[in-house]
């Protein structure tokens, strides 16, 4: 019933206490999937690179927690780069409205050449299927250790080789550590 027109106000209040509240409506709205920062470096042989993924649930309020999933995507195939990429976490679980921050570690493999690219995406997955699965823009990972993957052994200078993190003086050559 509607309070308008002629009703009393005490009819009113009554009419309207009749009518039950209606519970609300749960609107289910894919995840948010990003990852930051958009680029990295690896700088040292064999080392890694760092980024964060950010999940958001688009849920509205009335809607029950979700787990989401979480699965990388590399370009390389594990030539260049130890793959699949490491995630901190394999799953989020998420209240509607909420964000969760994990983990992505991208690793070069030792001897990777200079200037090898890996692009990384992370796609969430509802295993409850209440939302389509989203997969982030890739960020890109270079390999960048300098000097083009040093070979300590054609380093023919004590100073020279010190100065090299992967190499070490040893009987009068320079040497892998």
């Amino acid at each position: 019933a509607m309070c308008e027109g002629a009703e009393t106000e005490v009819n009113c209040a009554v009419d309207c206490a009749a009518e039950p509240p209606q519970p609300p409506v749960c609107t289910r709205a894919d995840p948010a999937v990003s990852i930051s920062p958009p680029s990295g470096e690896i700088a040292t042989d064999g080392g890694s690179a760092d980024y964060r993924v950010s999940v958001t649930n688009n849920d509205s309020t009335a809607c029950a927690d979700s787990i989401f999933a979480l699965s990388v995507n590399d370009s390389d195939t594990g030539v260049n780069f130890v793959v699949p990429s490491t995630l901190g976490q394999s799953s989020v679980t998420l209240a509607p409205a909420a964000l969760a921050d994990v983990s992505l570690t991208v690793t070069g493999q030792p001897g990777a050449p200079d200037g090898s690219t890996n692009a990384t995406s992370v796609t969430a997955v509802d295993p409850a299927a209440n939302h389509t699965s989203v997969t982030s823009s890739a960020v890109t990972t270079t390999v960048n250790v300098g000097g083009g993957g040093v070979v300590c052994e054609d380093i023919t200078t004590k100073t020279d080789c010190r100065n090299e993190p992967t190499c070490q003086w040893k009987k009068n050559a320079c040497t892998s550590r």
